[in-house]
């Protein structure tokens, strides 16, 4: 399927490697100026600066990147952008980064979930990132995801989007469906875990 052409969109596809070698990827999107403007390699950088920390670095206040709950061998090795309208060539920005913790990982097919809420109805218009599996430490006792993981994540996604805001960026939704997008007006994650099966091994 092609990818849509929506004004102002980059569509960005985050990747990495599990502790069985397998890779792990996270694609997001996000408007530019409201769709006002196209977006050149300045702007795409500015907006990896900040994207980057939903896995690796600097936390938000009251959030923690994910990978600060992953295993050591878990890395993030780049962020590729795709311009969704204008026609220029994808950018990719390098990463070297890994998890902060021995602690034995989870299966790799084990992902807590963010969901991307917007103020359109629909299933087009929520979206979903299923981060990389962490380690036994971020869970509770009952064998949830733990409280202070669920408050942190969702805390880190939020401060992201208020950093983005401030140089004219917004996460949000591609709707590939309507070739439309809305921003994220809040971002929640529940203590249970979604299974993907191309992630087993």
């Amino acid at each position: 399927m092609p990818l849509p052409e929506i004004p102002g969109v980059v569509r960005c596809s985050a990747r990495g490697l599990m502790p069985s070698g397998r890779q792990w990827a996270n694609v997001l999107h996000a408007q530019y100026a409201g769709g006002a403007s196209t977006p050149g390699v300045t702007e795409i950088t500015n907006l990896d600066a900040v994207l980057v920390r939903l896995w690796l670095g600097a936390a938000y206040a009251g959030g923690l990147a994910w990978l600060v709950n992953c295993n050591t061998a878990v890395t993030l090795i780049d962020i590729t952008y795709y311009v969704l309208f204008g026609g220029a060539p994808p950018l990719l920005i390098a990463h070297a980064g890994t998890g902060s913790i021995a602690t034995q990982a989870l299966p790799a097919e084990c992902a807590a979930v963010v969901t991307h809420r917007t103020g359109t109805r629909g299933r087009s218009y929520r979206g979903r990132t299923f981060l990389p599996a962490p380690t036994t430490a971020s869970l509770a006792a009952t064998g949830v995801i733990a409280p202070a993981v669920v408050t942190a994540t969702v805390a880190q996604f939020t401060g992201a989007q208020t950093a983005l805001a401030a140089i004219q960026w917004q996460i949000g939704v591609a709707s590939y469906l309507h070739s439309t997008f809305a921003a994220a007006s809040s971002f929640t994650m529940d203590n249970r875990f979604d299974v993907i099966r191309h992630r087993k091994g």
